[in-house]
Order: C-alpha cells, then structure tokens, then sequence
C-alpha cells in the first residue's frame, strides 16, 4: 500500500518523518521485494515504534539443536522468504471516503487482486497460527534453547527474546500504523485521549474475521462478515485494516526470521 495510506491519520511533516528516518539495520529481505522502498518504510516504523534490537546480531547458539528443532526453524525461515516476495508486501492501493454535495458519500478503494490475498493468507497462517512451523513454535524453540547456553551472550539472547515478543503482542492488538501514530502524538506532548488507540477491532479480530468469514475458509465467521458488508464503507474500511494488519505483522515475521538466521549460523 502507499506511504501516504499506511499513515493516513497523520500529518504530512509526520509522513515525512518516516519516509527520511535512517533505517538501523537493512529492512528483512528487502533484496526479494519487487520494491525495496516498500519494505524499508515498513520498517522505518517498526524501528520508530519499538526500537527492536538487531535481528542479524542476534548471537548464534553455542548447543547443537536437534535435527526436528532445526527443522521447524528452517521451515518457517523457508516460508518467510516466500513471503516476502508475494505482491502484497508493496501493493500500491489505498482507500478514500469523502462526501460530494448533492451525491453523498463516495467510496473508492484500490485493493490487492483476490487471488492473491487468498494465496498470502494461507501462507501468512503458518507463521501466524499455531502451526508446526510458526513465530510461536519457533521462539519456543529459541527460548528453551538460550536457557540452557550458558555462555556469555546468555542473557543478551533472553532479552532479545523478550523484546521480540512484546512487539508482536503489541501488534496483535493494534496496528503497525496506528502504534505509530499514537508514538508520534505522544512525542508532541498530546493529551492523552488523543495518543489512546481507541479501536472496535484489533488485529487478530479482523485477521479471524477475514480469514474466516471469506478468505481461508468460509467458515464460522461467514456471518460477521457478510453483516459487516452492509455497510459498504465500513466494510472498506475494515478490510483496508485488515490489509494493514497483514502487512505489518508480517514484516515483523520476516525480521524474525532474520533472526532465527543468525542464531542457527553455527547449526
């Protein structure tokens, strides 16, 4: 989607900000996108709204995983990589609501093609779900793994961990763009009910409606979303965050998977 969509709440010294903030580390497989631009901005708000520690600096473990163990890190690094080079990731669309006097509202929207929503949403469930292979799976993996080194970079490997972690709870509740735009409220001194993200979904409720009421399967959600497109508008508009949904945790996959890189280097 468009850098001016993905903060379209904000300001345009606010979109500025981001399309000229020095990236820390290299945007996670930016080398695969059709647009690398599109994955650096992404990640010129990830790096702005939590500061992760670099995932290609994450320190290799010093124990030798068993082969089922590095099987599932190889199989969700694998899947990232695919990932990362569907169209999705840097599709230019976006979506406008205005009014016209004498014609009401007028709703025009730029969504990606169904096909390939369909085919990123089943992909997108392995890492997201509980799947064999999944973030879950693999941080386990990792967890239970730095544990036992007990070498120097012990508590290093734990903090990252943890880091990681509190990110992706945070973009469960909330979208990329919109921790953003509360962090860039917050930094101009806003009152608080302005820098709150008061949202009727989160992430994870629109993920489970989409994918589940129309895109994975047409399954026990069918309903809440077929109510949900009674209302055109909100219908878009849900949808579009559900978009931005995907995308933004999915690009904090693809830096997870960097990371699980790094620490299987010496496997």
């Amino acid at each position: 989607m468009s850098d001016a969509a993905q903060i379209e709440e904000c300001d345009e010294h606010d979109l500025r900000i981001m399309q000229e903030a020095q990236l820390r580390y290299t945007a996670p497989y930016e080398e695969l996108a059709a647009d690398p631009t599109a994955f650096q901005f992404q990640w010129r708000q990830i790096q702005f709204a939590f500061a992760l520690p670099d995932p290609y600096k994450f320190p290799p473990l010093p124990l030798k995983l068993n082969s089922d163990e590095l099987g599932v890190i190889r199989r969700y690094v694998s899947a990232c990589e695919e990932l990362a080079t569907y169209s999705l990731l840097h599709h230019k669309g976006g979506l406008t609501v205005s009014w016209i006097e004498g014609q009401g509202t007028r709703l025009e929207t730029d969504n990606p093609p169904k096909e390939a929503l369909r085919g990123f949403a089943v992909l997108f469930r392995q890492m997201h779900s509980d799947d064999p292979a999944s973030f879950k799976a693999t941080k386990d993996i990792l967890a239970k793994a730095s544990r036992s080194a007990h070498d120097s970079h012990s508590q290093l490997r734990m903090d990252y961990i943890k880091q990681w972690s509190r990110a992706r709870a945070k973009l469960l509740q909330f979208t990329l763009h919109d921790l953003v735009q509360s962090k860039m409220l917050e930094s101009r001194g806003a009152a608080a009910e302005l820098v709150e993200i008061k949202r009727a979904d989160s992430p994870v409720q629109l993920i489970s409606l989409f994918n589940y009421g129309e895109y994975i399967h047409w399954g026990n959600k069918r309903a809440e979303h077929e109510a949900l497109f009674q209302d055109s508008i909100v219908g878009a508009l849900s949808e579009y965050r559900f978009h931005s949904s995907l995308i933004g945790l999915s690009h904090f996959y693809l830096g997870f998977a960097k990371l699980l890189d790094a620490a299987a280097a010496e496997q």
